[in-house]
């Protein structure tokens, strides 16, 4: 059995950790009923896996007894090319938005298709006003060196006042 366990972030901006989990099977199935307290029932999956694969991380686990790998293929078709699909601007609350306003916190959005893993560079090119990343402000309105780790990156910003570059 192939499993993906998604841990998805907390905060809005991060990024969504999967772990894929090869030959993976159950191993233990544990209930446990309580009549008191804020939690009355919990369960309890134990599973072994004889392959693991993170996309915080570029290695890959195998045990001797696994027996599902990828397969490889000379040919790429058009479906599995890498792609950016579409970009967009949101706020917060992921309503669509064209115009904000500075101060303004923004979610950039960026579907891709088989960019899992690589890195790209966004160029956001406004003439009225800048940008900041996690308090850090973008130069020429670009955010570089993104790594890809889902195919809808979402990334929050705050909407700064224009510098001069004199």
């Amino acid at each position: 059995m192939q499993m993906v366990l998604h841990f998805i972030p907390v905060e809005l901006g991060q990024k969504t950790r999967k772990v894929h989990l090869i030959d993976a099977h159950c191993v233990k199935n544990k209930t446990h009923y309580r009549a008191k307290g804020t939690v009355p029932m919990t369960e309890s999956l134990f599973f072994t896996c004889a392959g693991i694969k993170d996309t915080k991380s570029s290695a890959e686990y195998s045990a001797s007894w696994r027996t599902t790998f990828p397969t490889t293929t000379t040919k790429q078709s058009s479906k599995d090319q890498k792609k950016v699909t579409k970009y967009y601007l949101t706020n917060p609350e992921g309503e669509s938005i064209d115009e904000y306003k500075e101060n303004d916190r923004i979610v950039l959005n960026i579907a891709t298709r088989n960019r899992i893993g690589d890195s790209i560079t966004v160029s956001l090119e406004d003439a009225a006003f800048d940008f900041e990343h996690h308090g850090t402000p973008l130069e020429d309105d670009t955010l570089s060196g993104l790594a890809i780790s889902d195919d809808l990156e979402q990334i929050e910003l705050k909407v700064v006042a224009q510098k001069n570059n004199e």
